[in-house]
């Protein structure tokens, strides 16, 4: 499934198939500012894996945000557009794929599931380039 040698296999396409889920993770819509219309993005989300392409100059925490509440990318119905994507059950582990160094990696992530606080830690770093990978896991107390 995965070819090797001079064609290779980017880690986060092996991790995305890895991590699948056979139900939806996350779904994506479409909410009008003004009139409060939703429109569903038919977009669902069946892997943990945030890819946070062509992001710059930020945190993968505001990546994260970014990704999860895009405020108003375009205007229909004649108001403004938020893109809102919605965790439907808070995975376990969460994956992010950046391309660009200049993205800082954030120890602790956090978000809200039923008004209660989840707190993902950094567990772990994996840098990939040319066919070559190196990888950093952190154990509690320990790096």
């Amino acid at each position: 499934m995965f070819s090797y040698g001079h064609a290779g296999t980017p880690i986060t396409e092996i991790s995305e198939h890895l991590l699948r889920s056979d139900n939806v993770i996350a779904s994506t819509w479409l909410h009008c500012v003004d009139c409060h219309e939703e429109i569903n993005r038919c977009r669902d989300l069946q892997t943990c894996v945030i890819q946070c392409i062509g992001a710059s100059d930020c945190t993968t925490a505001m990546c994260l945000q970014n990704r999860f509440i895009d405020r108003h990318p375009r205007r229909t119905c004649g108001g403004k557009i938020d893109q809102i994507t919605q965790f439907e059950v808070v995975p376990k582990v969460v994956i992010f794929a950046v391309d660009n160094a200049s993205v800082k990696v954030s120890k602790k992530i956090h978000f809200l599931e039923d008004e209660k606080h989840v707190v993902f830690g950094l567990k772990g770093v994996i840098y990939t380039g040319d066919f070559h990978f190196t990888s950093r896991v952190f154990s509690i107390g320990v790096v």
